[in-house]
């Protein structure tokens, strides 16, 4: 199906994945592919949210990325949040080994709640983990090296794939940087340069549905299975409905 808003990104779902309240991933074929578009044109400026439970026993997983612009996961071997950015415009940097870790932990099996910001303008790479309260701070180096790549959520392109194991609910992302005060509330889904809300309760039969005020809805490659969050833990602002809508 075609998005008929003005930023016009499919996402197809491929492989099979598991969604309603969840998209669960298997961690080797799972996959949610957004189609570049200018609209997903970053340099100088991003935020990412998103909220998951990791569910894999090694490896490297990869929650969100656009090849060799950045990229945001979890790791395995210590339980940790990475993230990598192609900062070095001027010498171009392949991001597909390329892993910096935030010492922002996530236990295998536990909700995380993690938001990114660069902000080439105050040259600062910001991240925090919402359920501890913990973040990381540390100076950027220039604007992001541009490249017209698909967002994926749930792997990374190239060869190596590190596809994620677990679940994921939802991946948001705007090309400008959210003030942390606005991380995870229901103001920041209508902030300026918000370029997508891709949320797996959002999932209307062959479409999943673009919950950002953009309604850049895509389509389904694969009829998805119930899978329900009940048994998660879920913060407040989720059990009483009124963020993320």
């Amino acid at each position: 199906a075609t998005d008929t808003s003005l930023q016009e990104n499919l996402t197809l779902i491929e492989e099979g994945i598991n969604t309603s309240d969840v998209f669960a991933l298997d961690g080797v074929d799972d996959r949610i592919v957004v189609p570049y578009t200018s609209s997903l044109h970053l340099e100088d400026l991003l935020t990412i949210e998103t909220e998951f439970v990791p569910r894999a026993e090694f490896g490297m997983q990869t929650i969100v990325s656009q090849e060799d612009v950045f990229k945001l996961g979890w790791n395995a071997a210590d339980e940790t949040v990475y993230y990598a950015l192609n900062t070095n415009r001027d010498n171009y940097q392949d991001l597909q080994d390329t892993w910096i870790s935030t010492g922002l932990v996530v236990k295998n099996g536990d909700l995380g709640q993690v938001a990114l910001t660069f902000d080439a303008e105050a040259n600062t790479i910001f991240v925090k983990e919402m359920q501890s309260g913990e973040y990381y701070n540390t100076p950027s180096a220039g604007y992001l090296e541009s490249h017209d790549n698909d967002v994926i959520i749930g792997s990374y392109g190239g060869t190596s794939n590190e596809f994620f194991e677990g679940n994921i609910r939802f991946v948001r992302m705007w090309n400008s940087a959210l003030d942390e005060a606005y991380f995870f509330t229901a103001s920041s889904n209508n902030a300026t340069g918000i370029i997508g809300h891709w949320e797996a309760d959002a999932v209307d039969g062959a479409y999943v549905r673009d919950a950002s005020s953009m309604e850049n809805d895509g389509a389904i490659g694969a009829v998805p299975t119930q899978v329900s969050l009940k048994s998660l833990p879920m913060p407040d602002y989720l059990n009483t409905g009124t963020a993320l809508k």
